[in-house]
């Protein structure tokens, strides 16, 4: 972090910890460590609650929308297909 942009709080307590023994800094390390992945998991499971269904649904709607354009991909190439064959001249036949 760049010392420059440290508010004061964060300066005070750096000064704070310098001043502990290294156990009790071990300690003030291990619980600030344990504090972070609490509120971590806390942020996922709250993000996944209140953005999971809608993000879902998002997917769901993205997914028809693109299978809706294959599918009309798919006929027109059939139909270009069936164009150029009876252009040629030729009967469409079952390919083994």
């Amino acid at each position: 972090m760049n010392p420059d942009l440290e508010t004061n709080e964060v300066l005070s307590i750096r000064m704070r910890e310098e001043q502990l023994d290294p156990t009790s800094q071990a300690i003030l390390a291990k619980g600030a460590k344990a504090a972070t992945a609490a509120a971590t998991s806390a942020a996922k499971a709250f993000l996944s609650a209140v953005i999971g269904d809608p993000a879902r649904e998002i997917g769901a709607l993205l997914r028809d929308k693109i299978s809706a354009g294959r599918y009309f991909n798919l006929v027109s190439v059939v139909a270009k297909a069936q164009r150029s064959l009876a252009e040629a001249g030729v009967k469409p036949q079952t390919v083994p």
